[in-house]
């Protein structure tokens, strides 16, 4: 007959295989989410995620870094963080929140903020940023003016796979009630597509 030494013993064996099965399962994903090229160590998500915080002293590092891993391992994740990945929902709650609450929980409008510094560094990128283009256009039609103009120069520098983009780019150039910075950008950037028409996209 089974002792009750034998059934606990039995339990704490199932528990150590549980605990083994969980932690393997954890280093898998933690392989999975930090694949790729990496930085001074960290990949390119970390890198993308600190030009969304807008640290100064950890963006120049930064740049370099995305810039440096290339625009195949950095431009994905550039795009993940020009979106606003922090919902409506949230920014109410989030500002309902006491002040206590608030420091302990990524700041929402951080991030919403910062992305024309997203949009700076994709248009470093320049034609290989291509596969940003249906998101820049999204963000060109958000209200911030630093963002339309950030995002504007970077679909400028994309050049002529950014051709989807001049309807909004000519309609933005127009607009008197935009800053005049932004029109600026948005005629720089419909030039520089338009010079680009006759060179050969690149692949």
């Amino acid at each position: 007959a089974m002792t009750f030494w034998n059934f606990d013993h039995r339990r704490a064996q199932e528990k150590l295989v549980m605990a083994l099965a969980l932690l393997f399962a954890g280093l898998l994903l933690h392989s999975f989410f930090n694949r790729g090229p990496k930085f001074q160590g960290k990949p390119a998500k970390y890198w993308a995620n600190a030009v969304v915080r807008g640290d100064k002293r950890e963006h120049g590092v930064a740049v370099i870094a995305l810039l440096d891993l290339g625009p195949e391992a950095s431009v994905p994740v550039l795009i993940q963080a020009l979106e606003s990945k922090r919902g409506l929902l949230y920014r109410e709650i989030w500002r309902k929140l006491p002040a206590v609450l608030r420091t302990r929980l990524p700041n929402p409008m951080v991030e919403l903020n910062n992305r024309y510094r997203v949009a700076q560094v994709l248009g470093e990128f320049g034609p290989t940023a291509r596969a940003a283009v249906p998101q820049l256009i999204v963000a060109l039609q958000y209200p911030s003016s630093e963002l339309k103009a950030a995002v504007a120069t970077a679909l400028g520098e994309i050049g002529l796979e950014a051709r989807p983009a001049i309807p909004l780019l000519d309609a933005l150039a127009k607009d008197t009630g935009n800053s005049e910075f932004v029109n600026t950008a948005a005629r720089a950037a419909l030039k520089k597509i338009s010079d680009g028409a006759d060179i050969p996209s690149p692949r």
